[in-house]
């Protein structure tokens, strides 16, 4: 519950962007995905406000925007086999 708690808090505190359809989804997903996943990639609007709100650093997730240079980041990172079950 901390994930959805601290993405909403910061992006209901940004008043410099509006609240979107789609904020509501996307922090349904992170909220699951970020204690479990090893590897997230998201627009690059909540990448940020997962960075900034460090819950990356948190669950030890990677996190990235769906950038190509993001994408290019998740593929080496997979090609370096992490993310891999023992």
């Amino acid at each position: 519950m901390d994930v959805e708690l601290a993405i909403l808090a910061h992006v209901l505190s940004d008043r410099s962007r509006p609240l979107r359809d789609s904020d509501h989804a996307d922090v349904n997903m992170l909220m699951f995905a970020i204690p479990y996943c090893d590897l997230v990639i998201t627009d690059a609007f909540m990448a940020n406000v997962v960075h900034q709100t460090k819950l990356d650093k948190k669950y030890g997730t990677l996190v990235l925007s769906s950038k190509p240079e993001d994408l290019r980041k998740a593929i080496h990172w997979l090609d370096m086999g992490h993310g891999l079950a023992a």
